[in-house]
């Protein structure tokens, strides 16, 4: 399958943040990669003292990987750093959500396009 320069474009920019919150935002490099990629996810979060988990989810239709991350309210550290070695080629919805005493308090999606190895479909 072949991406034009448009789609590229779209790639590089939603890999930064498409879903931004003042409490929550997520970084994903690189925005493409050839397999098998070495992803790092970078989530900020601002500081509240309602902070308990964070969840990281990379998931596309033949691939999952998800990590949670315990927090501890306004005193613990802003980013969290992911990474996930050895990604398979795929799209992949990479998400973040932060989850406070009572449930849900923000969440962020960027997208990834893996492209497969030479030689590899």
């Amino acid at each position: 399958m072949r991406i034009g320069a448009a789609g590229l474009l779209c790639l590089a920019i939603s890999a930064v943040n498409i879903n931004a919150d003042a409490k929550l935002a997520l970084k994903v490099t690189p925005a493409m990669a050839m397999a098998p990629a070495y992803v790092r996810v970078q989530a900020t979060v601002g500081p509240d003292a309602d902070n308990r988990v964070l969840k990281i989810v990379a998931q596309s239709s033949e691939f999952y990987r998800a990590t949670e991350i315990e927090l501890h309210g306004d005193s613990g550290p802003r980013v969290q750093i992911i990474e996930f070695p050895a990604m398979p080629s795929g799209f992949y919805e990479v998400s973040a959500t932060l989850h406070g005493g009572s449930g849900q308090r923000a969440a962020a999606t960027a997208l990834l396009r893996v492209a497969p190895a030479p030689g590899q479909r």
